[in-house]
C-alpha cells in the first residue's frame, strides 16, 4: 500500500448480486473479505447499500460494521486495525 493511501480505508465499490448475500454463506463471504483486508494491512472498510436492501444491511451490522449517519443510503465503516470482535 502506497504512502498516499496508507490512512485510507478500503472501499467496497460495485454492486453485489443479492443472491450470494441471501444464501447462508453471505455472512461468511463478508467475514472473509474483512479478514483478508485486515491481513493485507487495510486500516478500514467503507461500503454502501441502498435502504431497500435490508438483508445486506443486517449482515453488515451483525459482523460488526458500524452504520454511518446519512439519509439516502446505508453507509457502513469498520476499523480493521483493531482485533476482531
Amino acid at each position: 500500500m502506497g504512502a498516499a493511501n496508507a490512512a485510507q480505508p478500503s472501499a467496497l465499490v460495485g454492486r453485489l448480486v443479492s443472491s450470494p448475500i441471501r444464501r447462508p454463506g453471505g455472512r461468511q463471504l463478508i467475514e472473509e473479505l474483512i479478514s483478508s483486508l485486515r491481513d493485507h494491512g487495510s486500516p478500514g472498510l467503507r461500503l454502501g447499500v441502498g435502504h431497500a436492501n435490508r438483508r445486506a444491511a443486517g449482515i453488515y451490522r451483525h459482523v460488526g460494521v458500524t452504520e454511518m449517519p446519512v439519509t439516502d443510503v446505508h453507509i457502513f465503516a469498520m476499523a480493521l486495525t483493531d482485533p476482531p470482535v
